[in-house]
């Protein structure tokens, strides 16, 4: 186990922690500030795609895949994987959905869509501000 993933697992047995135990050991502190900031952002970024007609979504992929490189092996990096999963997977099963609003249950496929969409974004912005991963 190295020192990242040392750090990852102690990480996810403390309530909170400040961000230097779960940061990448190449990160300086304000390096994991600056990241941390972003993701804040991005997040907000994220959320407001279903209200911007998904211009800000695509604003937010753009940002996180540049950036996504300079957090490294860090907690940053994982919340920018799962931003990027999310987005994907959310317009792949939008694409799918929308033959079935001709028949009306596309719209249920909607609902279905935005609720897991919200729950991504949630749950992943609740776990940056307790500085942890998300898987």
């Amino acid at each position: 186990m190295n020192e990242f993933q040392r750090r990852k697992a102690h990480a996810e047995d403390v309530e909170t922690i400040d961000a230097t135990e779960v940061a990448d050991l190449h990160l300086d502190d304000a390096r994991a500030r600056q990241l941390r900031g972003l993701s804040h952002i991005l997040y907000g970024l994220y959320a407001l795609a279903w209200f911007t007609g998904g211009v800000s979504g695509i604003v937010a992929l753009i940002i996180d895949y540049v950036k996504r490189g300079d957090a490294g092996q860090s907690l940053y990096a994982s919340h920018a994987n799962w931003r990027i999963r999310t987005f994907w997977w959310s317009l792949l099963w939008l694409l799918l959905s929308l033959p079935f609003l001709l028949i009306h249950i596309g719209y249920l496929f909607l609902v279905v869509i935005w609720i897991w969409g919200g729950y991504r974004v949630i749950k992943g912005w609740l776990r940056l501000f307790e500085l942890r991963p998300v898987p």
